[in-house]
């Protein structure tokens, strides 16, 4: 068997069997051969399923699509909204956007139970949703804000309901693939975690002050 390079891709050119040529010296000789060209097509291969085109001799990224609009449009909400998780960088929201189910809702739809494990974590994209607790709401939030992420700390039950104020959509991803990422990528959960204590700090402090401000009878 052998193999050409052109163009940046392997192509299979001839397959040929030479059993008389092939002695004790040149076996070994010929193997190498066979395993390079083998690996060098293994490798266009990969790189091509990577890129979703072939390369052409030339390295590049994928041309843009609609999919990639829609995403970068995804990651500039989620990077510029107000309270955000502020110490993610842009590659690490990359990485847990990848993860997610985009999850659109309806006024008057419930994201989160209190009382129930729903070992899911949603990040609004669009529209508003409120946090109730004990039938009091406690705070309101919008897009690339948080919701879940105390049960999610905890590994417990929802400790407040929310509910969507109006119609949106939420990015999903589950506790599992939440801790898998953390695992694989150490810092992305120290900043993630680190925006999250800031996020609820900001809410206390706002709960705080709603009630210092509040009139008195």
């Amino acid at each position: 068997m052998d193999f050409a390079k052109g163009d940046g891709q392997a192509e299979v050119v001839t397959l040929v069997t030479r059993p008389a040529q092939i002695g004790m010296g040149h076996s070994s000789e010929w193997r190498r051969s066979y395993l390079g060209g083998l690996r060098v097509l293994v490798s266009s291969l990969i790189l091509e399923s990577l890129f979703d085109v072939p390369l052409g001799g030339r390295t590049g990224r994928m041309p843009s699509s609609k999919k990639d609009s829609a995403q970068q449009e995804l990651l500039s909400i989620l990077q510029t909204a107000s309270n955000r998780l502020e110490y993610l960088t842009p590659n690490d929201w990359t990485l847990i956007v990848d993860r997610t189910k985009r999850t659109p809702f309806r006024k008057g739809d419930v994201l989160i139970q209190q009382g129930k494990q729903m070992k899911t974590v949603y990040v609004l994209v669009r529209g508003r949703a409120k946090i109730e607790s004990s039938k009091a709401v406690i705070a309101h939030i919008g897009p690339g804000q948080v919701c879940g992420e105390m049960a999610f700390l905890e590994n417990g039950a929802a400790s407040a309901t929310v509910t969507a104020e109006d119609d949106g959509e939420a990015c999903a991803i589950e506790w599992k693939a939440l801790s898998d990422l953390f695992e694989l990528f150490p810092h992305l959960g120290s900043r993630f975690y680190r925006s999250l204590a800031v996020n609820l700090s900001r809410r206390l402090r706002e709960q705080i002050t709603t009630k210092t401000i509040a009139p008195q009878s």
